[in-house]
């Protein structure tokens, strides 16, 4: 349904493209704005053999530890809300497909 495919969209925008979990102490590199896990992104950074440049896993440009900065207390706030709201989202989600599914796939509307 075009819901289940919204809520999967705005899911995707609360996961670190790292470990592809919810943010845990999000963070955001400076010189180009992607969000990571702070332990994921300080890894990634760090592993990277010294004599190497470091860069940005989503957009490749050259990053280091220093330009690592918090995200805000909202954001943090967003995704923990998210997180509850969630198993309820898809009950209702799940429970419109079922009804959707029950009435021959028809809303039921008239055209």
């Amino acid at each position: 349904s075009k819901l289940a495919k919204e809520l999967k969209e705005l899911e995707a925008e609360y996961r670190c493209e790292i470990c592809n979990e919810f943010y845990n102490a999000p963070v955001t590199l400076a010189n180009c704005g992607h969000t990571y896990c702070s332990l994921c992104i300080n890894s990634h950074l760090q592993a990277k053999n010294s004599h190497m440049k470091s860069n940005c896993p989503s957009c490749r440009k050259t990053a280091s530890t220093n330009d690592i900065k918090p995200e805000s207390k909202k954001f943090r706030t967003t995704i923990e809300l998210w997180k509850k709201a969630r198993p309820k989202l898809l009950a209702l989600v799940q429970q419109a497909a079922e009804g959707d599914a029950g009435a021959g796939g028809k809303s039921g509307k008239k055209r």
